[in-house]
């Protein structure tokens, strides 16, 4: 199996700090699912509960993600290829890789209800419109997430 293919079938899933919330990012293409531990975990949320909860789910997952894409990668490669070891990465890469890490995107669910926004795919907000997990179904907030979450990454 080469690197193309060993990068499609990596699989991450984390839970959230309290363990009610999982996630799971597979393949080059990041698809991402989400979902809640057990019956009725979602309704124990307020909306800045979840907020604060998806925020270090996020940063969690994508944390995760990047650490087994590098472990492939030096697995497949032999070493650290992608890392700066002081002498192959000159000034120019380095201004490129500052200026990714700056790259931000912000997407919001089409009713507004929620926004997830990044800086570098490292620094995560989430924001969930309050009263939302009382007025919605933890299905379609699920949905509103995975659909907002997918035009972030």
């Amino acid at each position: 199996m080469g690197l193309a293919e060993k990068l499609d079938g990596l699989v991450v899933e984390v839970s959230s700090p309290d363990g009610r919330i999982w996630a799971r990012v597979r393949g080059m293409d990041g698809s991402l699912d989400v979902g809640f531990h057990g019956n009725g975990a979602y309704r124990q949320y307020s909306s800045t509960g979840l907020a604060r909860q998806l925020v270090q789910l996020a940063t969690a997952t994508f944390t995760g993600y990047r650490r087994a894409e590098q472990k492939i990668v030096d697995d497949e490669l032999g070493g650290s290829a992608l890392r700066d070891d002081g002498i192959d990465f000159g000034p120019q890469r380095r201004r490129y890789l500052a200026a990714l890490a700056q790259i931000a995107v912000t997407a919001a669910s089409a009713d507004r209800t929620i926004t997830v926004a990044t800086r570098g795919m490292v620094r995560w907000e989430v924001t969930v419109f309050p009263g939302t997990v009382s007025r919605l179904t933890e299905q379609a907030v699920v949905d509103r997430l995975a659909d907002t979450a997918a035009e972030v990454v």
